[in-house]
């Protein structure tokens, strides 16, 4: 009962060692030197064939045969040559009569493993076939096989991981951000909005000839909070540091009081208003009480309590930067400057400390154009996934008075907070 399972092992052998049984009987001992550098498959498959004499057959239109390779060998068996050589390609070969047709190996997405056998000792192989007919019908003759082995081959096998890209396929990919569910808020385009309220006035200097006049200006015009901007800007950001450019309407002013009563030229008139008198015996004396008045030829009275206005079409370019951030906040520090070209105005306006103080505005008074600038620090907050609201503290003005034919120069200011929403491309 023994001999069947040997007789079993020995065929399953046979079977297994079968495609390089011919190669091996026809090259017995024969070693070749063989060396390619950056040649195609077919190039080195012709080669082979011209230099052990052996048959292939292959798919010449199969671009896989094209790919390029190098390879070198000292002193090796041709079996060994070329299932090292197909190892490098990604082909395998079967024999088949008395070609060998090599074809491609399907890549598959896990690693392979590829099993590199270098014969250390090799021994000439005899194989002896012994047929006998066992039962024998009109159409159907059946064998038993015995093969006798007297080759001993000690292996030294080497196992390593080939990892293999997968097959190019030429399909166009399209871009990482095609399907974005939320914005790429470090880099790329943004608009915003926004509305500030600020308290403001005027900062106002002259010289020491009109101190009075100066003093009484700065009684006069007071800062309120009923300074305002309101604009749009475009914005670019770029890691840390966004780029803007905007528009804005600018108002600003103040609180114009001022009361005041002058007189000019009069005289006194006299009014007896009671009598009182003395009784001396039975005389009796009577003496008038008497009142001095001071009557001004003309008497004028002035009383204003007012808003002086200016307004403000500015053109700005800002930069910021965003020196913290996390997932839903940042906060950044922001400066901004431009040109400032005015719009309307209305308003009083004191010339000197006597006769009529209040002067009303003229477009001649006022510089048409100032440069503006702003700086501020401010906080944004990621409220939904393509928005963001923002706060920010700011101080604004421009530069120059507002006035161009006045002993005293005035500049603008004002300082508040601004709020905004910004919506990211």
């Amino acid at each position: 009962m023994m001999v069947p399972k040997i007789r079993l092992s020995v065929w399953m052998l046979s079977f297994l060692l079968l495609p390089l049984t011919n190669i091996a009987q026809q090259e017995d001992d024969q070693r070749y030197d063989f060396e390619i550098n950056n040649q195609s498959l077919h190039e080195v498959l012709d080669r082979l064939s011209q230099m052990a004499g052996v048959n292939f057959t292959f798919n010449a239109a199969d671009p896989t045969f094209a790919k390029k390779i190098t390879y070198q060998a000292k002193e090796k068996h041709f079996d060994q040559l070329l299932a090292e050589l197909l190892v490098l390609s990604g082909h395998n070969f079967r024999e088949i009569g008395n070609q060998l047709v090599v074809f491609p190996v399907e890549i598959a997405d896990e690693p392979q493993q590829v099993v590199s056998q270098a014969p250390l000792v090799r021994y000439d192989t005899v194989f002896q076939t012994i047929e006998r007919p066992v039962i024998q019908t009109d159409t159907l003759v059946r064998y038993e096989t015995m093969v006798q082995i007297d080759t001993l081959i000690i292996r030294d096998t080497v196992v390593k991981e080939v990892f293999r890209d997968s097959p190019k396929r030429d399909i166009k990919r399209l871009p990482k951000d095609i399907f974005r569910f939320e914005p790429n808020r470090e880099d790329g385009l943004a608009w915003g909005f926004f509305y500030g309220q600020y308290y403001g006035g005027y900062s106002q200097t002259a010289d020491q000839i009109h101190e009075t006049l100066l003093n009484l200006s700065k009684e006069t015009e007071t800062p309120v909070f009923r300074n305002f901007s309101l604009g749009t800007e475009l914005l670019y950001n770029k890691n840390k540091w966004t780029f803007s450019a905007g528009i804005q309407l600018t108002g600003f002013a103040t609180r114009f009081q001022y009361d005041d009563i002058q007189q000019t030229g009069g005289y006194y008139r006299t009014d007896t208003i009671s009598w009182y008198y003395n009784l001396v015996q039975t005389d009796t004396t009577w003496f008038p009480v008497t009142d001095s008045t001071y009557l001004p030829l003309e008497k004028s009275e002035f009383y204003y309590n007012q808003l002086n206005r200016l307004g403000y079409l500015d053109f700005q370019l800002g930069v910021a930067y965003n020196f913290y951030a996390d997932d839903n906040i940042s906060i950044y520090l922001k400066a901004a400057g431009g040109l400032g070209l005015l719009l309307y105005n209305d308003g009083l306006l004191l010339r000197n400390t006597s006769g009529f103080p209040g002067e009303p505005y003229t477009e001649e008074a006022f510089s048409s154009s100032l440069i503006s600038y702003m700086t501020g620090a401010g906080v944004k907050y990621k409220a939904f996934d393509w928005w963001d609201i923002y706060a920010e503290l700011a101080y604004r003005s421009h530069l120059g008075s507002v006035l161009e034919d006045y002993v005293i120069e005035k500049r603008n200011f004002g300082i508040g907070l601004k709020v905004g929403l910004i919506y990211y491309f």
